[in-house]
């Protein structure tokens, strides 16, 4: 089922998106959340599936209760690869973003784009792109901090022989 749900592009969720909730900014924030939420949680749940056997049957042998086993082994093994989830999902979310404002003339940067595109403004289309090209990049270094600040006790990795 998350296969068949992961597989349908986003502008196809638009439409129906539109149908059900109307166009109003619930819709947008529900179209780019379903954009955003795959690639952060098909990560987190190979991840959480990759865990290593020896350790759940470590937190077995010193009779770890959930909690304790999910605070000091799943999360520890998980949060890597979900802050690249997330990493993937950022700019996916801001794609989505534009490309929901263009297909629906919702207020935003994609709906002025589209306006500018209609009435041959094209300095005023690539001065919007910029800006959604630094809002990116912006968006990138402040997630690279956080996650800099995230992973900072974590040890470094070691490659074995």
């Amino acid at each position: 089922m998350l296969e068949f749900l992961r597989a349908i592009p986003p502008p196809a969720i638009v439409p129906l998106a539109i149908l059900f909730l109307g166009y109003d900014e619930r819709m947008k924030l529900l179209v780019v959340a379903l954009a955003a939420l795959w690639p952060i949680l098909l990560n987190t749940t190979s991840a959480a599936e990759r865990i290593n056997p020896v350790l759940l049957d470590v937190a077995r042998t010193f009779r770890l209760g959930t909690l304790d086993r999910l605070r000091r082994i799943v999360i520890p093994t998980v949060v890597p690869a979900l802050l690249l989830g997330v990493r993937v999902a950022l700019p996916l979310a801001i794609v989505v973003t534009l490309l929901v404002e263009i297909l629906t003339s919702i207020d935003g940067v994609g709906a002025l784009m589209i306006r500018a595109q209609r009435n041959f403004q094209s300095g005023q289309v690539y001065g919007l792109l910029m800006i959604v090209g630094l809002f990116g990049y912006l968006v990138n270094s402040l997630f690279a901090v956080i996650e800099a600040l995230i992973m900072r006790t974590r040890p470094p990795r070691t490659t074995s022989v």
